[in-house]
Formats: C-alpha cells, sequence, structure tokens
C-alpha cells in the first residue's frame, strides 16, 4: 500500500468514476480499487470509493464483490456515525442481496433503511426503503428456494410486497 494525501486518492478516484460514465467498467474498476489502495484514513473518500465499486461490480454482474464493497461502505460509514450514508449503503445491500437470493438479509437491509428514513426524515429515502422492501418481499414470493419457502409464505410475502408499492 502507497501512503498518499487524501487530495491525490481524489484525483486518481475522480479518473475511475470518468472511466465508467464512458463506459469502460473494466478501467474504471481498476483505477478505483488503485485508489483504494492510497491507504487514506478519510473514512469519507473510502466511503465514496466502495460504493463507486459496489455499484460498478453490481453493474457487471458480480455481486458478491458489490456485496462486498457495499459491506466496507456500510463499514466505513457507521464509524463516521453517518446515518445517510449508512441508509445508502443499506439500500445498496438490499438490491444486492436480492439478486444473490439471501433475501433474510435483503429484508432487513430494507427495514433499516426504513428506520433510518424515518429518524432523519427522509421521504425520498423511506421510499427507496419500501421499494427496496416490496421487491425483496416479490422476489422472495416468486422465487422458490430449493423448496425453503412454503405456498402460505409465498403468499404473505406476496401480499407484503403490495404493501410496499401502494
Amino acid at each position: 500500500m502507497v501512503r498518499m494525501t487524501p487530495d491525490e486518492c481524489r484525483s486518481i478516484a475522480s479518473e475511475g468514476e470518468r472511466s465508467l460514465r464512458e463506459g469502460d467498467a473494466v478501467n474504471g474498476i481498476k483505477i478505483l480499487e488503485k485508489a483504494l489502495q492510497c491507504n487514506t484514513f478519510d473514512l469519507s473518500l473510502q466511503c465514496s470509493l466502495h460504493s463507486q465499486l459496489g455499484n460498478a461490480y453490481y453493474a457487471r454482474g458480480d455481486y458478491r464483490k458489490a456485496r462486498d464493497h457495499h459491506m466496507a461502505d456500510l463499514c466505513a460509514s457507521r464509524l463516521q456515525k453517518d446515518e445517510l450514508q449508512q441508509a445508502k449503503a443499506l439500500s445498496n445491500l438490499s438490491a444486492t442481496y436480492i439478486l444473490l437470493s439471501d433475501f433474510d438479509n435483503a429484508i432487513d437491509c430494507a427495514n433499516n433503511v426504513i428506520n433510518f428514513a424515518k429518524k432523519i426524515g427522509d421521504k425520498s429515502l423511506e421510499s427507496r426503503g419500501l421499494y427496496s422492501l416490496g421487491l425483496a418481499y416479490l422476489h422472495c414470493a416468486t422465487q422458490r428456494v430449493s423448496g425453503a419457502y412454503e405456498d402460505d409464505q409465498s403468499t404473505k410475502h406476496l401480499e407484503q410486497s403490495v404493501e410496499c408499492f401502494e
């Protein structure tokens, strides 16, 4: 790991963001990973890098790496006590867990987003949490994970999904 100033790391991160915007995900991820190796103690920069990497891996369909980066974003935002960033990381995690068919964690994350949103009075974020929750219930109800969910449980999840989308 190379020790760089936060400004040097931000400069590298900006280059990675630019690559992602221009559609060069492979190079963008490579550059953002390099920025992450800067060994900075700037937690907000770490949150940003992990969030961007999580979103980039999500877009490329690598949901395990996306989950890992969104989890690192959540950990860094908790250290900062930044509730808004925690809620955003949880929202990203919920979406990722859905695609990993980990519905219990997806539902937990979505509920935490809703709780944070209510606490800070952010209606847009609350809507995002409800959408994630509804989507998790919908996927949980419609996808049979090796017979783990019974018909009455699927019906319950469909009903809960409808409630979230109303």
